[in-house]
């Protein structure tokens, strides 16, 4: 727990000391999350008219990092699942800091009126699209059937009594699946339809729908008809994220579809989630079948199949690969052999996911400190048996000295004590890389179109392999090998293509040429990069944040 965390608790603590409201339990430190780290539990009794408890758990960042929030749970035995489902909602969309004292006030003034809103609540408006179909606006659903028996959702095949009928198409739908369809829809700027692959019929509305959180709407739709209407965007499920995508309807499943993810603007192909493609299979290329193996949710029964046996010969051949690649390296002299044996393995592919989201690729050879050398060396030669795989690393051209001086390093760890986590850990602690199917993963935390290739010795369990990304638990098990230099892949008329700017149609990825391989990598001092001067010890360090927490709680008490 930083003292940030501490000073707030203790200031809640004195707030909330003599209330007959609020009753706090003070955190307990014996508890462990699975990575080791500290529990930092927080009970909240709250007793207005209803009686809530809330049980927040403080993360490691949170106060050292403005996205970093704490987690928090919800319970009550007087209030229902539906009302919590509400109080759950409006607390995720509080930024008012400090949060826990906005979350804490909210609770015991201002619930009350969302615990019991009016009779007749409007549903939320939902944005259109121009379309040609016709909409049937009599397509008002009903109440449940009229007979007491229950009602079989169209959708989840579940029998339910809170139902609505969609009167165009007559499928019956229940209050989960017809408000987390109208979600789906409605986040992606669409008319919401009927959830049911072979329907999707147009629906006006869908009863009366609340926001629920991606992570349950996402579970949801897993276990429903609606799943192979859907495909989780490749980028936020890396993230740690399950964000649903809509998938247009084709004749054969194995064509290309387009998607763009609403949350991170990715476009990606709805089969094999690779990068757009059109006018070619997915079956085409070796990568997108490997992809279309690892699709959440997963293809149709026969093609998940067929794509699952050809992705795992790919998988064994490329493990060979990786063998081969890690016993040629033990054989090597120097460390600028192993460069050698790494660009003879991996050159072509390693061009071919560059040219994914980059063009003019220019490879320029890393020019590392000898210690980080000796540091990866010994590791070849510590180990009998492993393997060694390219990747991507995509970071602000600003660290490239560091890196090539001190090597990649994990925030808050070892090596990398003085630095702190920037992108957050989805997966918890390590150096995280893109596979080289994956350079779009990387792209999203380039500042400069640019980007680390890397080598990554997979052995000693030392490596989690999560989706596209690979996730390094100790930096002597990866090195940078290469500096990839280009330009931003550019679409016809749309300019440049960089982090956050994704075009509506991008080109299709263009074949590497193995004869233009050594042309474009550049040896000697004219292209290899000179790592940036050790600052200065005695430079002066940055004056100490200065807690602005009592300030910030003095305003917020004043309004109660």
């Amino acid at each position: 727990m930083n003292y940030e965390q501490k000073e707030e608790l203790y200031s809640l603590r004195c707030i909330y000391e003599d209330s007959d409201q609020v009753k706090l339990q003070l955190p307990q430190l014996d508890e462990q999350r699975e990575d080791g780290l500290p529990i930092v539990n927080l009970k909240v009794a709250i007793s207005a008219q209803h009686k809530i408890e809330m049980k927040i758990t403080l993360l490691e960042q949170y106060l050292e990092l403005d996205s970093a929030r704490p987690l928090y749970e919800l319970t009550s035995q007087t209030v229902s699942q539906d009302r919590l489902r509400l109080l759950h909602e409006h607390l995720d969309s509080v930024t008012e800091s400090p949060v826990l004292f906005s979350w804490i006030e909210w609770l015991r003034t201002e619930s009350n009126g969302l615990l019991h809103p009016p009779v007749n609540q409007e549903v939320p408006s939902i944005a259109r699209e121009t379309s040609s179909d016709s909409i049937d606006f009599n397509d008002i659903p009903e109440s449940g059937p009229e007979s007491e028996t229950e009602a079989i959702c169209a959708n989840c095949v579940a029998p339910c009594s809170a139902t609505v009928k969609l009167r165009a198409c007559g499928h019956w739908l229940c209050g989960n699946c017809s408000s987390s369809t109208w979600q789906v829809y409605s986040s992606q700027g669409s008319h919401p339809r009927c959830p049911l692959p072979t329907c999707r019929t147009l629906a006006t509305r869908l009863g009366d729908c609340t926001l629920e959180l991606w992570l349950k709407v996402s579970k949801h739709k897993v276990t429903t008809r609606f799943q192979d209407s859907i495909v989780f965007c490749p980028r936020c499920e890396d993230r740690g994220m399950d964000i649903p995508v809509l998938v247009q309807p084709s004749n054969n499943s194995s064509e290309y579809s387009r998607c763009h993810c609403f949350k991170c603007h990715l476009s990606f192909c709805g089969v094999c989630r690779s990068p757009p493609h059109p006018g070619a299979s997915c079956f085409d290329c070796e990568r997108r079948v490997v992809r279309m193996a690892k699709r959440r949710p997963p293809l149709p029964v026969e093609l998940a199949e067929l794509a699952a046996q050809k992705a795992e010969e790919i998988r064994e051949r490329d493990k060979r690969q990786a063998e081969l690649a890690f016993s040629l390296s033990q054989g090597s002299n120097s460390f600028q052999d192993l460069v050698d044996h790494f660009e003879h393995q991996f050159g072509p592919v390693v061009l071919e996911g560059l040219e994914s989201v980059l063009e003019n690729v220019e490879l320029r050879e890393a020019k590392l400190s000898k210690q980080v050398q000796d540091r990866f060396f010994h590791q070849i030669s510590k180990h009998g048996v492993g393997e060694m795989r390219p990747a991507f690393h995509g970071t602000d051209s600003k660290n490239y000295g560091s890196i090539l001086d001190r090597g990649l390093l994990i925030p808050g760890f070892g090596l990398g004590a003085d630095l702190k986590i920037v992108h957050g850990a989805a997966h918890g602690r390590g150096i995280y890389t893109a596979n080289v199917d994956a350079a779009y993963l990387s792209q999203g935390f380039c500042s400069d179109p640019s980007m680390l290739v890397c080598a990554v010795l997979d052995c000693d369990k030392q490596v989690h392999h999560v989706g596209d990304a690979m996730v390094v638990m100790d930096p002597a098990f990866v090195v940078p090998i290469f500096l990839a230099v280009g330009s931003w892949k550019t679409a016809r008329g749309l300019g440049a293509v960089g982090p956050g700017r994704f075009p509506a149609v991008v080109p299709a990825p263009v074949a590497p040429n193995p004869v233009a391989l050594k042309a474009q990598k550049v040896k000697g001092k004219a292209g290899q990069l000179e790592p940036e001067k050790p600052k200065d010890p005695k430079a002066a360090k940055p004056k100490a944040k200065q807690s602005k927490f009592l300030a910030r709680l003095a305003a917020r008490s004043k309004k109660h």
